[in-house]
């Protein structure tokens, strides 16, 4: 009878470490995107700052700057 308890344990134990090894993968693939998306958002922030600061060097006032449509933009670069 003892037999029969280890073999049905096996199985269990193998599909608990198999849903441990799952678990620990997806928290790790969340742990890294949250880093990507950080590194994302200082990259965009650093962008923006640096595109706000061109644009009034080109004589935009610094509210026009921060609230500028960079797809226009992109519009207006292509165009010329």
């Amino acid at each position: 009878m003892t037999n029969g308890c280890a073999k049905r344990s096996r199985p269990s134990r193998r599909a608990s470490k198999q849903a441990r090894w799952h678990i620990h993968r997806g928290f790790c693939q969340y742990q890294s995107a949250c880093e990507e998306r950080r590194q994302l958002e200082f990259d965009v922030g650093e962008l923006s700052q640096q595109l706000t600061q061109a644009l009034c060097a080109a004589g935009w006032s610094p509210d026009q700057a921060r609230n500028a449509n960079v797809h226009q933009l992109a519009g207006m670069l292509t165009t010329t």
